[in-house]
């Protein structure tokens, strides 16, 4: 099995906050906002006129990731609350990793924007691109008809 990105990190989350604040800074966000509620961490910024959304989830025991060892043994009770921390930690190097290459990308002129960061972008009423786009095309591929073009437009 192919060992993932960041596996067995022992960067704290707080630092790849921090560091990821940083690199929204130094490309140009004029705002950022971090927080948490729950299980659930949201990394907003903006950035060129536009707000961009990531949600990250704490992992959950029932995971297999958190479950099991890569090698599919079952990970005693007493090692799962590690095994949360360590993908915790490294889900935030995975957002770190990205948002970096996709910030570079656009800096050095080889994509834009809207291209990098469309899915994420955020629409007036706090929805993502995705979240609002994904259900529609299920949609569109169930009946055949095309959606309205964005929330609360016309067909």
């Amino acid at each position: 099995m192919t060992k993932r990105f960041a596996e067995g990190t022992r960067v704290p989350i707080e630092t790849t906050r921090m560091e990821l604040e940083r690199a929204l800074r130094a490309y140009g966000a004029d705002a950022v906002v971090i927080g948490w509620d729950g299980p659930t961490s949201t990394i907003a910024f903006r950035i060129q006129g536009r707000h961009v959304k990531y949600v990250i989830q704490r992992p959950d025991r029932s995971e297999s990731v958190i479950s099991s060892y890569p090698s599919g043994k079952p990970r005693p009770a007493h090692a799962i609350p590690e095994a949360i921390a360590a993908e915790h930690r490294r889900r935030w190097r995975a957002l770190l990793l990205i948002v970096k290459a996709k910030l570079e990308l656009v800096a050095s002129g080889d994509s834009d924007f809207e291209d990098e960061f469309l899915s994420r972008l955020m629409l007036p009423d706090g929805t993502t691109v995705r979240e609002w786009m994904v259900p529609q095309i299920d949609a569109a591929y169930q009946t055949g008809r095309m959606p309205a073009l964005m929330p609360g437009g016309r067909r």
